[in-house]
């Protein structure tokens, strides 16, 4: 059986295993996303997570994408599609390298499907 592991523990495994193998910025930015992801998550084991919680984070409860709120409290617009599946893409990174170990059963992020890219037109009429 495998043990148990809070969130923020196995978030700093990760990222402990991340620096020894990728570049600095790399397991920065991933840091940056998984640390925010577990404080907005609170402290929980890690498999008492569900997926309706994990996909509430890019959606909003209501399943509505939800402003932005900076840490000094400034509600912004909604994240953009491309940040909200960047930030889908690292946690899927440490679901799986969680499952991989045994602390997760399931893919917490099968609910939670990339975001729509829409590209801006330039003033030409070309697509960025």
């Amino acid at each position: 059986m495998a043990e148990h592991k809070r969130l923020f523990e196995a978030v700093d495994d990760y990222i402990t295993f991340r620096r020894a193998r990728f570049a600095t910025a790399t397991a920065e930015n991933e840091a940056f996303v998984l640390r925010r992801f577990a404080a907005w998550y609170t402290d929980v084991q890690i498999r008492s997570m569900t997926a309706e919680k994990v996909a509430s984070w890019f959606y909003g409860p209501d399943g509505v994408r939800h402003p932005h709120v900076t840490r000094d409290r400034v509600h912004r617009q909604p994240i953009a599609a491309t940040t909200a599946n960047y930030y889908r893409t690292r946690l899927a990174s440490f679901f799986r390298w969680c499952t991989q170990r045994g602390w997760l059963r399931v893919d917490l992020l099968a609910e939670v499907p990339p975001l729509p890219v829409t590209r801006r037109a330039m003033a030409d009429g070309r697509r960025r």
